[in-house]
């Protein structure tokens, strides 16, 4: 029997050998597949998340602005009152800002009618609801004034709704004052959840590298072994 013949490991031997590294190949390649499906997973879930999380402080920015909007045409609404009384002297005058100060009590009570309602998926408002119906009886009272009052006595019935628009105003304020903390709120809230999604998916990575490496590790320990039985 030759030298080399004895120096060489025998046919099962390198079976065995081949045995050993056909199972750390592919432990390796579940481990890498493994995490590349969870990074995947992870930013799926992450965009996903921040789709609803920037449709939820949409839907609120869109609040802040119907419920400033109706403070805004609220006090549009009062000075136009104002400007009926004191340059409502001929009929023209007097139609215009009557027109005007009718429209912007529209305008208010449409954006106060969608706050109450909800459009767009968002939940209807119990206190948009509320001061709906108190803006319906500040425009009754105005109504009734001008109903009742001749052009020339208009003083005299602005004399007794002296005030009727400050309470409004006030709760109005209040109002978007509290929609915008819920932004800010929301906001904190979002950025807690991000930070915590993105500690979650760093850890599932980082484990899931320390795998691939010891398993690299293995791999290459198992392959130099053989190499120099061989």
């Amino acid at each position: 029997m030759s030298t080399e013949s004895l120096s060489r490991p025998s046919r099962p031997a390198r079976r065995s050998k081949t045995r050993t590294l056909v199972p750390l190949a592919g432990l390796l390649g579940v481990a890498i597949t493994t995490t590349a499906l969870i990074g995947m997973f992870g930013l799926y879930y992450a965009h996903k998340s921040y789709l609803g999380d920037m449709r939820r402080v949409e839907m609120l920015l869109v609040r802040l602005d119907e419920a400033r909007g109706a403070q805004v045409h609220f006090k549009k609404q009062v000075q136009e009152w104002k400007n009926l009384l004191l340059r409502g002297g001929d009929d023209a005058q007097y139609e215009r800002y009557l027109a005007a100060f009718r429209e912007e009590d529209g305008r208010v009570a449409d954006l106060l009618g969608r706050l109450a309602e909800g459009t767009d998926g968002e939940a209807p408002s119990a206190a948009a609801a509320g001061l709906r119906e108190a803006h319906r009886a500040v425009s009754v009272r105005y109504g009734e004034a001008l109903a009742t009052h001749p052009r020339e006595a208009l003083a005299r019935a602005d004399q007794e709704l002296r005030g009727v628009d400050r309470t409004l105003d006030a709760e109005l304020n209040v109002f978007a004052d509290g929609i915008r903390d819920e932004v800010f709120a929301v906001r904190r809230t979002l950025e807690t959840e991000s930070t915590a999604r993105y500690d979650g998916l760093r850890r599932v990575a980082t484990w899931g590298l320390v795998a691939c490496v010891l398993l690299v590790g293995l791999f290459l320990r198992a392959a130099i072994r053989r190499e120099r039985d061989v």
